[in-house]
């Protein structure tokens, strides 16, 4: 009779547990894909951003101790160096440009508040600039590690690696 009792007592304990760990991981998945939602929402903005040429918006969506890696391998830090970076390259871009296509490849989250994400940009023309001249088509993956600040998600850090087509 008293291994029948340690048997359903052990029995319970592990339906217990098993209820928790359910619990906890559909807690967990909730947060990270209501947080992804978030972190899409901030790139979409951010590449509307600099689709519109707009370096202080593009600034406005990143942490003061940002970096930015360029596609030279260059990196530039904070703010106000970054939204030099921005109003450079965006004023040798013609208006006539056409924007690249971006897809969206993974968002991963290495704790609720902080995600890494990746990004593809196709620019199936190359990129027209303001001289006439164009840069040969290219494609290039983004990687933006992006933070949750109490004003919502802000990039940290991206890198730019730039690829052949």
């Amino acid at each position: 009779m008293l291994t029948n009792s340690r048997f359903v007592v052990s029995v319970i304990i592990c339906l217990i547990l098993a209820v928790v760990s359910a619990v906890a991981a559909a807690q967990h998945t909730g947060s990270t894909s209501g947080g992804e939602s978030g972190v899409r929402s901030l790139l979409a903005t951010w590449f509307k951003a600099y689709q519109n040429r707009d370096a202080h918006k593009l600034t406005e969506l990143e942490t003061t101790d940002v970096e930015v890696v360029d596609r030279f391998g260059t990196p530039h830090r904070g703010k106000s160096e970054n939204e030099q970076l921005w109003r450079d390259t965006l004023s040798v871009i013609s208006p006539d440009s056409e924007a690249p296509e971006v897809k969206f490849d993974d968002v991963r989250f290495l704790r609720s508040d902080v995600a890494i994400a990746e990004v593809s940009l196709q620019y199936q023309r190359g990129i027209l600039l303001v001289d006439g001249e164009r840069l040969p088509p290219f494609s290039e993956v983004d990687t933006f590690v992006v933070v949750k600040a109490r004003s919502g998600w802000l990039v940290a850090a991206h890198n730019v690696h730039r690829s052949e087509p």
